[in-house]
């Protein structure tokens, strides 16, 4: 069980992202307490988002306590985490921040899902993962999940007629535009999944060449 304060703050994270996205989809769920309404609340890429770095949290902090801090989840998957986390906090920052009317514990739960867990999961990425582990073919696996959930998207506006986000919706009036849409969200994501690998290969390289750059202790 190495590294305590990094133990610490897992079991911070772990608490924080349990008790946020269990608020989220049970106690206070933005569509009503209905199975239905619950159901609903899954298939928004935020939500998907939390439940995976909350799954994250928790299997990094028992493979911890177990002493087996290289086991699953490999860093490839921590930073699929992180990747999708950013697009959650810069969509609901450009989109969605104003368009919520939600005061007290419920606003402070909207931000730690939204907001809050992408950078609890950057911190624990910077000071664990080894630098220079991500490399850019990781590009493809990372952008997997993106292209199903755009098929996912597709399938509930032309099926369902379910429209989760505004800016995404396909339909006759929105063909033209549809794929320059699709393109900006797609450069998006790619420069934020670059960025994540051009920071642990160059800029966490430069950090541990660095004398005066205090590794992390047992």
């Amino acid at each position: 069980m190495k590294n305590k304060p990094l133990l610490i703050f897992r079991i911070v994270a772990v608490a924080i992202s349990l008790f946020s996205t269990f608020y989220r989809m049970f106690i206070e769920p933005m569509h009503g307490h209905s199975l239905k309404g619950m159901l609903f609340q899954l298939g928004f890429f935020s939500v998907q988002s939390s439940l995976f770095i909350t799954f994250m949290f928790v299997m990094l902090l028992i493979n911890q306590l177990r002493g087996k801090e290289d086991a699953w989840p490999t860093p490839a998957f921590r930073g699929a985490a992180l990747l999708y986390g950013l697009l959650t906090s810069i969509l609901f920052g450009g989109f969605f921040a104003q368009t919520f009317d939600l005061e007290g514990l419920n606003q402070v739960v909207l931000y730690i899902n939204h907001v809050g867990l992408t950078l609890l999961i950057m911190i624990d990425n910077i000071v664990s993962v080894p630098p220079a582990t991500y490399k850019f073919d990781l590009l493809i696996y990372w952008m997997i999940y993106p292209l199903y959930y755009l098929i996912f998207t597709i399938y509930e506006s032309l099926v369902l007629h379910i429209n989760r986000y505004y800016f995404i919706v396909l339909d006759t009036t929105s063909q033209s535009f549809y794929p320059y849409v699709i393109f900006l969200m797609a450069m998006v994501f790619l420069l934020c999944a670059v960025t994540i690998i051009f920071i642990n290969k160059v800029f966490r390289k430069k950090l541990d060449e660095d004398p005066f750059h205090t590794r992390q202790g047992n």
